[in-house]
Parts: structure tokens; C-alpha cells; sequence
């Protein structure tokens, strides 16, 4: 049994706990749903902890709860941890799917990038200088108005315009 004594230079009741509750502790991790190796591991850093902490924490007759305890938020935090694992993994597997060649898809957005083309050359000089600086320049407003002489009310304008045209075409084609 744990005493009432910190664990400074204790490593002979060190080994004795860790004898003493190792297994109990797997165990009570395993009963929280964690895999053997998640078990042992919780058991393990729990009571490295405890050794590391030595100088601050005080072992008490009811220090086993307290291991407990720990073994149950580490058993919680394994679980965030692989929510999380989980949740990108999915997210890449995903990407990965869509990432996948497709011969079709690729001849489709091919097709449809030159259809962009054709529909953004066939607008007026302006609201085409004006749509190319902000959708593929990356240009502000401000910095369009500037360099085509022309006020940021009516970038807007030709913007709108260019987008209500594509919006038109494209139309037309998935019709």
C-alpha cells in the first residue's frame, strides 16, 4: 500500500507502486476503451509522472484514485487525440480521392477553361482588363480604378458585368 511520504529518492516504493498498480491501471484503461498498446501507455506516462513529479506531489493512502484519475483524463485525451487523427485523416483521404486522375474530369475542365477564355475575350477592352486584374491578378478595386484611370465605382460596374455575362454563357452550355 502507498504510504503518506513524497517520493523524493523513494525509488524502491517507486517500483513497488509501479508493480502494485501498473496492471490494475492497463486494465482500467482497456475498460475505458483504449487498445492494449493505448493502455499500457496511459499506465506508463501516468506513472512517469507521478516519478517526476515526486517532489511536488504528496502520495496519500487514497494515492491510487489519484492514479486512477489520471489514467481516465489520459484515456480522454488519447480519445480528443484520435478524434481529431480521425477527422484529417479523412479530410486527406478525401483530397486524395478528388486529387485522383481522371481522364473525363480533366478533358472537362479543360474544355470549360477554354470556354472561360472565349467568354472573357468577347468582353468589352475595359470590364475584360477589369475582371483579368481582379480575379486572376488579384488586384483590389483601389488598384484597378489607379491603373486604368477609371473610379473604383465603375470597376465594380465592369466587374458585375463581366460576371453576370459568364454567369449567362455558362449557363447556356450546361443547358
Amino acid at each position: 500500500m502507498i504510504t503518506n511520504k513524497t517520493m523524493d529518492n523513494q525509488k524502491e516504493l517507486f517500483e513497488k507502486i509501479y508493480a502494485d498498480y501498473f496492471h490494475r491501471l492497463s486494465a482500467f484503461a482497456r475498460s475505458m476503451g483504449a487498445n492494449q498498446m493505448e493502455a499500457e501507455d496511459a499506465a506508463h506516462d501516468v506513472l512517469l509522472k507521478l516519478w517526476d513529479e515526486r517532489h511536488v506531489i504528496a502520495i496519500e493512502k487514497r494515492s491510487g484514485s489519484y492514479l486512477f484519475v489520471c489514467v481516465r483524463n489520459e484515456c480522454i485525451r488519447i480519445y480528443r487525440e484520435k478524434k481529431v487523427h480521425e477527422k484529417y485523416a479523412k479530410h486527406f483521404q478525401y483530397e486524395n480521392q478528388r486529387d485522383d486522375y481522371d481522364p473525363l474530369m480533366e478533358l472537362i475542365d479543360s474544355e470549360m477553361t477554354k470556354k472561360m477564355r472565349t467568354i472573357i475575350e468577347k468582353l468589352p477592352e475595359k470590364c475584360r482588363q477589369a475582371y483579368i486584374m481582379s480575379r486572376e491578378e488579384n488586384l483590389t478595386y483601389e488598384e484597378i480604378a489607379a491603373k486604368l484611370n477609371i473610379s473604383k465605382e465603375t470597376v465594380k460596374t465592369h466587374i458585375k458585368r463581366a460576371l453576370e455575362k459568364m454567369r449567362i454563357e455558362l449557363k447556356k452550355l450546361l443547358v
